[in-house]
């Protein structure tokens, strides 16, 4: 196969994390900088893979291969870094230990660069990238290991937190989704190289990291999102979509049915007053749900009893 060839999905993985850095940067909504920090580190280590994969040969450039992989890892660190942030910034959630373990991450990279203690070398070969693991590797795997924990940790704890505002916890639900295929790969290239087994990242790398991108995008700027948690068993969302969705299709009687709208319609109103704090809160509440700001005020004091002031 043409090393240009293989080399096109980390091309076209970093035109795409081009245009979602465009859409992150631009989008009047919210501009959160460690999902700019993450798309930018992310097409970094597309440009490596893409240099890599068109194959600047085994021989003449072989040295300078090997700097680019060092490279590479000391990028994935800081993009590692990066995420847990971002997963810290948009659940609202501060683990104090993850500072630590951001640190150790730090002490790794002079020994990355300027030792053979992590990374021996490098090997391109069939169009895949084979780093020579050196004697303390584990030390890098088990940081990748603990961010990665820490990811999950976070939108883990804001899905099943009850106190958390419906939207925040949907759009923990959402990056959670689409961390999984980066997880699911870093486990499965960790046990590949223990074992010494060639995987072809030609093109798993870069569309994984692409989906969490997107992921993390689409929950950073959509006021509403898809809440996934509804599928996950005792979580608050799957308590609330037992409790009147489902009473909707199980055949009670009509006073059910209405006071099962009525709970959804509070839902909609409370994320709608969530989305538009502030000055002019009701009046903007209301055009996105579609009404008038009287009609909203009479159904929020005299049915719902909710406080907007």
């Amino acid at each position: 196969m043409p090393s240009i060839t293989v080399a096109l999905p980390a091309l076209i993985a970093l035109l795409f994390k081009c245009y979602l850095l465009f859409l992150s940067v631009t989008n009047k909504h919210v501009i959160n900088k460690y999902l700019v920090a993450v798309i930018s580190l992310l097409a970094v280590m597309n440009i490596i893979e893409f240099i890599y994969f068109v194959d600047f040969g085994h021989n003449k450039y072989f040295a300078f291969n090997e700097y680019l992989l060092r490279i590479y890892y000391v990028v994935a660190i800081f993009t590692l870094i990066c995420i847990v942030k971002l997963t810290s910034s948009l659940t609202g959630i501060y683990l104090q230990f993850y500072s630590l373990v951001h640190i150790f991450g730090i002490c790794l990279i002079p020994l990355i660069t300027f030792t053979n203690y992590l990374i021996v070398g490098a090997d391109l070969n069939e169009n895949s990238i084979a780093s020579a693991t050196g004697t303390y590797y584990i030390l890098f795997q088990i940081f990748v290991i603990t961010q990665i924990m820490t990811s999950l940790l976070l939108l883990t704890l804001s899905i099943f937190n009850e106190k958390k505002d419906i939207l925040i916890r949907a759009k923990s639900s959402v990056i959670l989704v689409s961390l999984l295929p980066g997880l699911f790969t870093i486990f499965v290239v960790m046990f590949a190289m223990e074992l010494q087994v060639r995987i072809n990242l030609a093109l798993i790398l870069p569309v994984v990291s692409t989906i969490f991108v997107w992921g993390c995008l689409y929950a950073a700027v959509n006021h509403r999102v898809i809440d996934f948690s509804i599928f996950l068993p005792g979580t608050p969302s799957s308590n609330r979509k037992n409790d009147i969705l489902f009473f909707l299709y199980a055949g009670n009687n009509k006073s059910d049915v209405w006071k099962c709208l009525l709970n959804l319609e509070r839902l909609y109103i409370e994320d709608a007053l969530t989305e538009n704090k502030g000055k002019g809160q009701l009046s903007n509440a209301a055009k996105d749900l579609g009404i008038t700001p009287g009609k909203l005020d009479y159904r929020l004091k005299n049915i719902h009893h909710i406080n907007h002031e």
